[in-house]
């Protein structure tokens, strides 16, 4: 992480005068040897001040998250968790940005590696939850629990809620257990109280302050109203006799209409209820808000019921008060609250604060702006993300279906997403009806249906791919070729990510091998291909070639594989079609270990190394992970898999379209540690994945064949040796098995031993064959590289002494994660100076990328010296 380390400073804050309490520093100076504080009690007892206070004269990297009932939303509480990392690192925020939200243990784990190289050892981290009994979502709460007690001894969590956390937070080691800071603690006692109207200038004698503790049982924030009353009198103008003292909280409301409201100017008074409208209060959304530097100072002089939170370059203002500013928002008027809206989410908008744009939109009732932010997204959202939208959506007033025809269109993108084809494909169909049946007169009606028509269109096109696969209707090619036609009518074209196709884990979604199935569909898909790509900005633009090439691929026709994965490649990269141009250069590599050639190995990695620069590609992280993952099994080097890939964990979240090849990355991992029960359980939900799909059900069945004949399974081995001869017999699918290499060898000599009749021997002889050339032509490339010392950690390892000291300090960039652009800012060098060291430290490690360079540095035990 970045070296950002708070300083103390003086108990003013802005403008504002707090009570050093030292009996509350000690207490959690010394909670803080746990890994989570709760500091627990009701509205007023100044949790918050107590712990900001604290944090002052604590040196550590502070992340500070001020929650909100809208944090219940995973994707709003990622972008708020986000914005604190920010604060201690904008590289670490950026890449934890990239991943989204962590909503599984897979993902989790992911998410642990990225600050795993950004940690510094020696320093402290504080992440403060305030406002945490805010919190209901499960997958929120799970997520925070987990965070709690990272493998990292220096992290500490502060949770500030006015209930005990509904998370465990005892922790799975009974050595690690959290320290609780209560109700009980916090309270004033009468000598803090007597301090305090000291350093507020009150004159008021030891009595009255004792009275006061007393009456307001040390409820701090009865206290400052106290305070605030008693300013009023001195010591020749007696408090009189009957005024009670506002301990009671009855009297709040009134006392801040008097005691604070009254004493500020009307422009602040209403720009505080317009505030209470909104949830996160950042200085730069008020700076935006415009209501002048001098109503802001005015702002700050208020005390403690309008804090500035350094930490979090933020301003929150206190549960009472708010509450109080809330019951006065109907001061304002219509037209005045939905400006103040729109002023928020355009800000929030321009900020990558995307939920809370879409929530003050909404409240502004400006759904042109909802409509235009959904319409970039792309097609394929994370299920949480889409089923927040389809409810903004469902809240919408029935006349805005009629008015605006592109909101239908939105909706079934959603449906599509979170897989409701059957009611999305009915909508979209009576639609497009309605539409084309239709004649505006007006111009912007006109266009409006224009674009509808495209949307869905589009839509009902992309539905139909991906159900043909059940239903082998590939009528699907129509729509998609109808939307072509409503492209040029339909304004601007559009760019990525909302045009980035989406893929599975295989291109030919097909469930039986035969080419009598297949074929058609990929003549489904190459004919559909012009058609997505004229309308919709290249989308899908090289994926039939891809699809092509996957299939000669697996088929063992490498040649024709190799030409066609070439076309998709440079058809890819034309029209930015990243994900399709990640599965390219996956297969051109499987391709160059299969012939045994070095420098095309070394081509597809740095190509697949390089991706990790495409800004608009929104999984290039968890892709990369996964395909130097299965590159890693297949040389040998497990060990360099990323943390999340080795988890034993898996859950329903895993089971969805797409994370076929995850699992099987992730049982390649256990085979290559001979760990064969757990490579079996990674396997046993596959016909839940895409196991049940032709390429996929082959590669598990190999797998799992070789597993089983490893945990000498007689009967098991046979039953799957006999499901991949049947499904090979019926489609002349071969690379699986030959991709297993030294493992198919040996269990290919074992079948030939056996007695059985429904196993060709001719098979068996063939499928030994194939798998022998190909473990030859994988030590050809694994052991050329060892013997240049490209392995990290063997004998003759590169030393740090031959790197320059420009070229350390970009290694240490590297290692950080940063972009080529973020290297060339950060060390005042030219993007084509930073291409040409990355290059050289790429020659003298030995390394194929950026991974390779890190992980040899690393091994070898100097990177850390570099940096």
């Amino acid at each position: 992480m970045a070296a950002f380390i708070h300083s103390a400073t003086p108990l003013r804050g802005r403008n504002q005068i707090y009570l050093d309490r030292p009996r509350i520093h000690r207490l959690l100076g010394k909670a803080m040897q746990s890994p989570i504080v709760t500091v627990t009690a009701g509205a007023g007892y100044g949790k918050t001040q107590a712990v900001y206070s604290f944090l002052q004269n604590y040196n550590a990297f502070t992340a500070w998250l001020q929650l909100s009932e809208r944090d219940n939303m995973p994707d709003r509480f990622w972008e708020n968790f986000i914005a604190a990392v920010g604060f201690i690192s904008k590289d670490t925020a950026r890449r934890v940005a990239e991943q989204g939200f962590p909503d599984t243990e897979r993902d989790f784990g992911r998410y642990l590696t990225i600050p795993q190289g950004d940690i510094i050892p020696q320093a402290r981290y504080v992440f403060v939850f305030d406002d945490f009994h805010l919190l209901k979502n499960g997958d929120v709460l799970r997520f925070v629990e987990h965070s709690i007690f990272t493998p990292f001894p220096n992290i500490v969590s502060i949770i500030i809620s006015r209930s005990s956390p509904h998370i465990n937070v005892s922790g799975p080691d009974s050595r690690r257990t959290g320290t609780q800071v209560t109700e009980k603690d916090l309270r004033f006692t009468e000598e803090e109280t007597v301090e305090y109207f000291r350093i507020q200038g009150i004159k008021a004698s030891r009595q009255t302050a004792a009275a006061v503790c007393r009456d307001t049982e040390g409820w701090a924030f009865a206290i400052h109203l106290s305070a605030l009353f008693l300013k009023r009198f001195s010591a020749s103008t007696p408090m009189p006799e009957d005024h009670k003292l506002p301990g009671m909280r009855s009297n709040i409301f009134r006392l801040l209409k008097t005691e604070v409201m009254d004493a500020v100017s009307p422009a602040l008074q209403r720009f505080l209820i317009k505030l209470s409208l909104i949830d996160s209060l950042s200085r730069k959304l008020l700076e935006a808000l415009n209501p002048g530097k001098d109503l802001i100072g005015e702002m700050e002089r208020i005390g403690s019921f309008v804090r500035y939170d350094s930490y979090s370059d933020s301003y929150s203002i206190h549960h009472l008060f708010l509450e109080y500013l809330t019951g006065r928002q109907g001061e304002l008027d219509a037209a005045e609250k939905q400006e103040f809206y729109r002023s928020a989410a355009r800000w929030c908008r321009s900020n990558s604060r995307r939920i809370d744009a879409l929530n003050y939109y909404e409240k502004a009732g400006d759904y042109d702006s909802i409509i235009d932010i959904i319409d970039r997204l792309p097609m394929i959202l994370p299920d949480h993300t889409g089923l927040t939208l389809k409810e903004l959506l469902n809240r919408a007033p029935e006349s805005l279906y009629r008015d605006n025809p592109m909101l239908w269109a939105l909706y079934c993108k959603i449906g599509i997403s979170l897989g409701f084809f059957d009611e999305s494909t009915k909508i979209l169909r009576d639609h497009i009806k309605g539409l084309e049946e239709s004649a505006p007169s007006l111009p912007q009606a006109a266009e409006l249906r224009r674009r509808a028509l495209l949307g869905s269109c589009l839509y009902l096109g992309f539905a139909g791919l991906i159900t043909s696969t059940d239903t082998g209707d590939y009528r699907y090619v129509e729509n998609l070729k109808r939307a072509a036609l409503y492209s040029p009518l339909s304004g601007p074209e559009p760019g990525p990510p909302a045009t980035v196709i989406m893929l599975g884990s295989y291109i030919c979604r097909v469930r039986d091998p035969e080419a009598e199935k297949i074929i058609p569909y990929l003549n489904a898909l190459e004919a559909s291909v012009p058609h997505a790509a004229r309308a919709f900005g290249g989308c899908m633009y090289g994926m039939a070639d891809l699809a092509w090439g996957e299939y000669a691929y697996f088929r063992g026709d490498l040649s024709a594989a190799k030409t066609r994965l070439g076309e998709a490649l440079r058809k890819a990269r034309e029209k930015r079609q990243f994900e399709i141009e990640n599965r390219s250069l996956f297969y051109l590599l499987r391709i160059a270990i299969h012939r045994g050639s070095g420098p095309e190995i070394e081509e597809a990695l740095k190509g697949l190394d390089a991706q990790e620069e495409q800004e608009y590609y929104l999984n290039r992280s968890v892709h990369h992970d996964i395909i130097m993952g299965w590159y890693y099994t297949q040389t040998g080097e497990p060990e360099k898999i990323k943390a999340w890939l080795k988890s034993d964990f898996e859950d329903g979240e895993l089971n969805n379209r797409g994370r076929g090849l995850e699992i099987l990355v992730k049982a390649k991992y256990h085979l290559a540690k001979k760990n064969y029960p757990a490579a079996l359980a990674s396997l046993s939900g596959r016909k839940d994945l895409e196991g049940d799909l032709a390429l996929g059900k082959l590669e598990a069945l190999a797998l799992e064949a070789v597993c089983r004949y490893a945990l000498r399974d007689r009967e098991g081995t046979l039953g799957c040796l006999r499901g991949i001869y049947q499904l090979e017999h019926r489609g002349g699918i071969t690379m699986p098995l030959t991709e297993l290499g030294r493992f198919a060898r040996s269990l290919m000599d074992w079948a030939l031993k056996q007695e059985t009749e429904d196993l060709s021997r001719e098979w068996l002889l063939e499928r030994r064959r194939s798998a022998s050339l190909y473990a030859k032509k994988l030590f050809s490339v694994t052991g050329a590289r060892q013997e240049n010392g490209q392995e990290g950690g063997t004998a003759g390892a590169p030393s740090l002494g031959g790197l320059s000291r420009r070229e350390q300090e970009v290694l240490a960039c590297l290692s950080r994660g940063l972009t080529r652009t973020e290297i060339a800012g950060t060390l005042s060098l030219s993007i084509n100076t930073v291409k040409s060291v990355i290059r050289s430290i790429y020659n003298k490690l030995g390394a194929v990328n950026r991974s390779h360079a890190v992980q040899t540095a690393i091994a070898a035990g100097f990177l850390k010296k570099a940096q």
